[in-house]
């Protein structure tokens, strides 16, 4: 609970979780705070990772996803969300799961096929 309640006084993340669920400031933001973070925190890794694993520059992933290199790198450093199509091109190019991709799971899926 100590490490939710420190998150939850970082100004950023709890700035951004109030506004962004229209939530009342008291302690039990906390934990919503902190799964949040957790969760991006993964996601962000995630991205980064694979791409790492495959060494692959930014400008790669970009041009594979029909976007500006600034545009992913925002995309890796949690500065705007990904969308879902982009996300579906990614964990279908890397062959891993969204489950895996998005932080939902640790397990190491490959992309399903039909």
């Amino acid at each position: 609970m100590f490490l939710a309640f420190t998150l939850c006084r970082h100004p950023v993340y709890y700035y951004l979780i109030l506004t962004r669920f229209r939530l009342k400031s008291d302690s039990s933001v906390c934990f919503i705070v902190y799964c949040y973070w957790v969760m991006m925190m993964q996601y962000l890794e995630r991205i980064r990772a694979l791409r790492w694993d495959k060494d692959l520059t930014q400008t790669d992933v970009a041009n594979l996803l029909y976007i500006d290199r600034t545009t992913y790198t925002y995309y890796e450093l949690g500065k705007t969300r990904i969308p879902l199509d982009s996300m579906l091109v990614l964990a279908k190019y890397y062959d891993v799961s969204m489950d895996y991709l998005s932080g939902a799971s640790d397990i190491k899926t490959a992309y399903p096929r039909k």
